[in-house]
């Protein structure tokens, strides 16, 4: 197909989409609206700084003792929601790198 372009177009989509886009599971029936307002509150509670931000050990406490998840589960909904609500791709990285390593020490 000629586009008019005196260039080849190529390209670069972002790959999370492709890794992260669809959920490999069936979402859980308890994870609804009103639940997920429960545990930003939860978060807020047991945050020390006072902000909704959730942590993975508050998230994992919640997914696996609550919900039933599979840690393994649990953390896929995780990194999917990080990656899906980070703008700065170096912010994932560094995000990535702690997370990592708090699981090798684990």
């Amino acid at each position: 197909m000629e586009y008019g372009l005196s260039k080849p177009l190529s390209l670069w989509p972002r790959s999370e989409v492709f890794s992260f886009g669809v959920f490999p599971m069936q979402p859980h029936p308890r994870l609804s609206i009103s639940n997920i307002k429960k545990l930003i509150i939860y978060a807020k509670t047991k945050n020390n700084s006072g902000t909704s931000n959730l942590k993975y050990g508050i998230w994992k406490h919640v997914a696996c003792n609550k919900l039933n998840f599979t840690e393994d589960v649990a953390w896929t909904y995780f990194e999917t929601c990080l990656v899906m609500s980070c703008q700065k791709m170096e912010h994932i990285v560094n995000m990535e790198t702690v997370l990592a390593e708090m699981v090798n020490t684990a």
